[in-house]
């Protein structure tokens, strides 16, 4: 049976005949379109760059914390800092630490925050992820509140007694600087924690090994180097990590004020420009140490609840500070021993330590209660 002359042949009008309004023909260019569209993103600044990295340091004003923020800056973050803010303008405020993590290639967003206060804490938090959909990449506790008190002690000149102080100065040395580093953490494992990524790091001392000071900051210390390491065992699995830094003698402004003033005869300007460390030379430590996490998840989860001494990570890493200068860990046989030729990385094992630690120590026994001398007999 022929068909109409005016219909086409069954095997072209099956491939050519279509519904009004729809041309297939059209495909084929929009494909172009969208391919297009796609290779002129990909070559694109904004595809090319990765995404920012974001930190937050606490009580970044200045000393250890703004060197921190500043290290940070060098490495392209994003550096959330806080700080109390009583010292509105100049040298340790939040502006002019602002200025100085910009002016390495940071980006830098202050804020005021009154870290005695379990609830500005939490306000802190909700402001910094309401801004930072992706989160927080690293929180920095470093915020200390017992710096003033030590420094006036020093001055004195007397020897800490703790029954000479109010009960208050146990609190005034460690409300800010160990519960406020655990509410910081609760807060950023509330919000990291589901994100499965992220990393805490506590900024302590090796007074949480030996009696330095007095013995309110030895103890809170020792109890944030605990503290860490709990964290660290029930984050375990979870992405995020928790690791403690002790920064060596460090070449603060308040130090730098204190060995002027020859405020204790182990501290003189000369020791602080030979064998301190700068702020800046602690916080490249610090970010050596955060990027080694963030590229190998195998690391973080190895070092997450240990003690890493920044010095010595300086000496793996071949970080130098400011003045090009890499001073050894309190722990190091060269500065132990005072011989250039040691490698910086010899250092005496942390088994050594723990056996000349108190913490470790076999303790004396008790003397015997009254009357057992008698029962023995």
């Amino acid at each position: 049976m022929m068909l109409p002359p005016s219909s086409p042949p069954a095997h072209v009008a099956s491939r050519c005949h279509r519904p009004h309004g729809c041309s297939k023909s059209r495909r084929p260019a929009l494909s172009f379109l969208q391919a297009f569209s796609a290779y002129i993103f990909l070559i694109s600044p904004a595809a090319a760059m990765p995404l920012k990295r974001v930190a937050l340091v606490t009580g970044a004003s200045k000393g250890i914390g703004l060197g921190i923020a500043r290290a940070f800056g060098e490495k392209g973050y994003r550096v959330h800092i806080s700080a109390s803010g009583r010292t509105p303008s100049g040298p340790g405020s939040l502006e002019a630490a602002k200025e100085a993590i910009e002016s390495v290639g940071g980006e830098c967003v202050p804020h005021v925050c009154d870290h005695s206060k379990e609830e500005a804490i939490g306000a802190l938090f909700d402001e910094i992820l309401a801004a930072e959909p992706d989160g927080i990449d690293v929180l920095v506790n470093n915020v200390y509140g017992g710096v003033d008190f030590i420094a006036k002690s020093m001055k004195s000149g007397s020897t800490f007694k703790f029954w000479e102080h109010p009960p208050s100065v146990f609190s005034q040395i460690n409300q800010i600087g160990l519960t406020a580093h655990y509410v910081a953490s609760v807060h950023y494992a509330k919000a990291m924690v589901p994100r499965k990524r992220g990393l805490i790091v506590q900024v302590s001392s090796a007074g949480g090994l030996l009696y330095i000071f007095n013995s309110p900051y030895s103890t809170g210390k020792a109890a944030l180097d605990r503290l860490s390491r709990d964290l660290a065992f029930e984050l375990e699995g979870t992405g995020v990590g928790c690791v403690t830094i002790y920064p060596g003698m460090v070449a603060t402004e308040k130090f730098q004020a204190l060995a002027s003033d020859k405020a204790a005869p182990w501290l003189s300007e000369d020791s602080l420009a030979s064998k301190g460390e700068t702020p800046l030379f602690v916080g490249r430590g610090t970010a050596a140490l955060v990027q080694a996490c963030a590229d190998d998840p195998k690391y973080q989860s190895k070092v997450s609840g240990t003690i890493q001494w920044i010095a010595e990570i300086a000496a793996r890493h071949k970080i130098r500070d400011e003045r090009g200068n890499c001073p050894p860990s309190f722990r190091a046989f060269r500065g132990i021993f005072g011989f250039s030729w040691i490698p910086l990385t010899w250092v005496v094992p942390w088994w050594i330590i723990k056996l000349m630690t108190p913490l470790y120590m076999k303790q004396k026994p008790a003397p015997p209660a009254d009357g057992d001398d008698k029962k023995s007999a």
